[in-house]
């Protein structure tokens, strides 16, 4: 997948978010169907990792280190989290990516915090060039292991569209419930 071809699906990621954020009425912010994460939990987990992409994005390469290895294709990275994901006790984030426990965030903060974070992710996306991509490593994730800065590029944006999906099947379901 090209870099323009994965900066568009992310953003069109972000943009479903950004709607159904914009539609969601407020009371289901801090409600969860599967006694989970609440929507705004999942939302809250989703800004924080974008954030943090955004930073390793906006490092110069020479603060980088360079990778031996090709990068996995998108679909790899893809399957490879989802089967890790399945096997992990208990499947969690990151404790830095994790939302605060029992906080509550109003629905204008959230969407402030949302597209700050999104914004940023996009722009870091802009100053990597796809001949260096896969050449340097940005960081360890703890399921994937070490990924190229291409492979982080897979990883977020299928991370946003599994989050999408996790917010909308969440929605629907309070709305049967109600």
């Amino acid at each position: 997948m090209s870099l323009e071809a994965l900066q568009s699906r992310l953003s069109e990621n972000i943009q479903r978010i950004s709607n159904f954020l914009e539609q969601l009425p407020e009371a289901f912010l801090q409600q969860s169907p599967d006694h989970r994460w609440t929507i705004a939990q999942e939302l809250l987990h989703l800004t924080k990792s974008n954030m943090g992409t955004a930073r390793l994005f906006s490092q110069p390469p020479e603060q980088l280190r360079k990778t031996k290895n090709p990068s996995r294709s998108y679909q790899e990275i893809v399957q490879k989290y989802q089967t890790k994901y399945a096997t992990a006790k208990p499947p969690r984030g990151l404790r830095g990516v994790q939302p605060d426990e029992g906080a509550s965030v109003d629905k204008a903060t959230l969407i402030d915090q949302w597209n700050k974070a999104c914004q940023t992710l996009l722009k870091s996306t802009e100053s990597w060039l796809e001949p260096k991509w896969g050449q340097y490593t940005v960081w360890k994730h703890p399921l994937l292991g070490v990924l190229t800065v291409q492979e982080m590029l897979y990883f977020t944006t299928f991370h946003n569209e599994h989050h999408a999906n996790v917010v909308e099947e969440k929605h629907g379901k309070l709305k049967k419930s109600s």
